[in-house]
């Protein structure tokens, strides 16, 4: 309603796959204007990011799709680099240093902003497994790389997690204080507790924020054909079973992307790299 469009901001996108987005409707004005400005693959080590997983279209429809008269995403005027990090056949810790490698491509390419919607604490291989000492914003090597990048200006929008129920605490690389991380809570405002929460193991309130990650297609929907590859069915029919925080940045997956709209104003623009400071204020 105020025009915040994300009109001549950057923003990478990293998550596990994103099918269908050069033939989806719902991206069609983004790839008519030249604003998908790339894609790869850092597992495969393809451009492709048409992957078997479809989470990561679903994430980025929330933030960058359109469908006229049906849908907008938050940052329907932003460009866009898509690259997959997440493996989701595997759980092991070479997906984070993926992870910080996509950091490094997006930061050569100038990109300010990063939404990701992952978040790593236990392995396939126990020995791997984070401990919640281990979680101190710091330690891990996504934690480690977030910090870094938030140190070159960086704004790194990440999910805290998914579970509340289970593990309990964030996860990384939301546990760095480089990372502005989102946890979930339900429409009336009250935490959702599947959600992942903080502290960090040293003491650093996390997340950072809450949004809504229940049923988030009340508020903002998931734009059918990202989730069906159709348009037979409303949004909120295809999108009333979703409940996480991987949707609120987008949940905190579909919750977080819902905040990128804050962070992609036309203001951004005048914000010089360097200045990363005046985002922890």
């Amino acid at each position: 309603q105020q025009d915040f469009t994300g009109t001549g901001i950057d923003i990478a996108v990293l998550d596990s796959g994103f099918p269908g987005v050069l033939t989806n409707p719902a991206f069609e004005t983004l790839r008519d204007q030249g604003r998908l400005l790339g894609t790869y693959n850092f597992i495969t080590r393809e451009e492709s990011a048409d992957t078997s997983s479809s989470h990561g279209s679903k994430t980025f429809s929330d933030i960058g799709g359109y469908l006229e008269n049906e849908f907008v995403g938050t940052a329907p005027g932003a460009s866009f680099y898509l690259y997959v990090t997440e493996d989701v056949t595997q759980e092991n810790p070479v997906e984070e240093a993926w992870w910080v490698e996509a950091l490094e491509r997006a930061d050569s390419l100038g990109v300010r902003i990063v939404n990701t919607s992952l978040g790593y604490q236990d392995y396939d291989n126990p020995a791997y497994t984070h401990s919640y000492e281990d979680l101190d914003g710091f330690t891990t090597i996504a934690a480690r790389g977030a910090n870094h990048a938030f140190d070159k200006g960086m704004l790194l929008l990440t999910s805290a997690g998914n579970d509340g129920q289970s593990f309990g605490f964030i996860a990384t690389p939301a546990d760095a204080p480089g990372c502005f991380s989102i946890g979930a809570v339900d429409q009336e405002g009250v935490y959702a507790g599947f959600s992942s929460f903080g502290p960090n193991s040293s003491g650093l309130r996390k997340p950072d924020v809450m949004a809504q990650g229940v049923l988030i297609n009340k508020s903002v929907s998931l734009v059918p054909s990202a989730l069906e590859n159709t348009r037979s069915q409303p949004a909120e029919t295809l999108a009333a079973s979703r409940n996480d925080t991987n949707w609120k940045i987008p949940r905190t997956s579909w919750g977080h992307p819902d905040l990128q709209g804050i962070w992609t104003s036309d203001d951004m623009r005048g914000v010089p790299r360097d200045r990363p400071a005046q985002f922890g204020d």
